[in-house]
């Protein structure tokens, strides 16, 4: 069974891919960045009974950095670097309970034929409960070390469930459609990160950004029982700099912030954490060279944090029970 995804797309040739993004959200956008990022299928991986023999997949992918991963009973058991273009992958199964196998997930990829030993394999149900996080190239992650280690992966499975990546690397911008997709969904779970692609397009002025960042998160609200508004992660780069719009990274994080925490008061499924306190400002050596995204130690630290966050906030009862 393939993970929730906004769309599957199936080309006249039998290639199966996705789109992330609704098609009604790229329509408005018109921005040929986001219909490309929204092909990316972070997040998407393929769950099945690792009955053993051989799983062949054939697999056309459009960029040769990106690994495949193959995860059973939670353990990371295969990392394949694939080539650009269409192959096969073939690996060994020795057996196990839970098999994912975990599409690239920062560029244009597409499956075709998955078996195991010649035969479809036999897919299985995802965890019941279903986390969205919507965000940035931050949520996307793609210099995490695989696509089954994005933090977004990692929480995940941390608390045992289904998530949905809607990390739209450079184009976060809040679009009215993206928030009524979430809340169309019904996710138990939502996480929103916000602010970093708005501070580098300057797409928001001081005077737009508080409402921007408001119509959003009430929209989420209204349909999703645990929303999570999490402000940029640290950038000394940026901090305060003021950007082509007139405002700091510190001024728009102080903004998410405050309304956020203006909707808590209305909707107590909404909370707030400065990401700051996932990634500190005084953190450089977990950021990349361009100052802004994180390292693959840099997701792993942010994985880390955030499931700590979450142990309190959401998952309270299931860590104490497993005390």
């Amino acid at each position: 069974m393939w993970s929730t995804t906004a769309q599957t797309i199936i080309d006249e040739d039998g290639w199966r891919g996705v789109r992330r993004c609704p098609q009604q959200v790229l329509e408005l956008a018109a921005s040929a960045v986001l219909d490309g990022v929204s092909e990316h299928p972070a997040g998407v991986r393929f769950r099945f009974k690792p009955t053993g023999g051989e799983l062949a997949v054939r697999i056309r992918t459009a960029d040769a950095v990106i690994p495949l991963d193959l995860v059973v009973d939670g353990r990371l058991v295969h990392r394949r670097e694939l080539p650009e273009g269409e192959s096969v992958q073939r690996f060994a199964l020795s057996g196990g309970e839970v098999a994912e196998l975990w599409l690239p997930h920062a560029c244009v990829a597409a499956t075709r034929e998955i078996t195991v030993g010649r035969k479809p394999p036999h897919s299985l149900p995802f965890p019941e409960k279903r986390w969205i996080a919507y965000g940035s190239s931050i949520t996307r992650a793609r210099t995490s070390y695989g696509p089954s280690q994005t933090w977004a992966a990692i929480v995940a499975d941390r608390f045992g469930l289904d998530h949905e990546n809607l990390g739209m690397a450079g184009e976060c911008h809040l679009d009215p459609g993206i928030a009524d997709y979430i809340a169309a969904s019904r996710p138990d779970y939502a996480t929103l990160c916000l602010g970093i692609n708005v501070y580098g397009a300057g797409s928001f002025t001081a005077r737009s950004w508080s409402p921007a960042v408001g119509g959003f998160i009430e929209r989420v609200a209204a349909a999703v029982p645990n929303v999570l508004v999490i402000g940029p992660v640290g950038c000394p780069i940026r901090e305060d700099h003021v950007n082509s719009a007139g405002s700091t990274l510190a001024q728009m994080r102080d903004e998410v912030r405050r309304v956020a925490e203006i909707i808590g008061r209305r909707h107590r499924s909404v909370s707030y954490l400065d990401g700051r306190d996932l990634l500190r400002v005084d953190e450089p050596h977990l950021l990349r060279d361009d100052g802004v995204h994180p390292t693959a130690d840099g997701y792993l630290t942010i994985a880390e944090r955030l499931g700590d966050h979450l142990s309190g906030l959401w998952f309270a009862d299931a860590a104490a029970g497993g005390a």
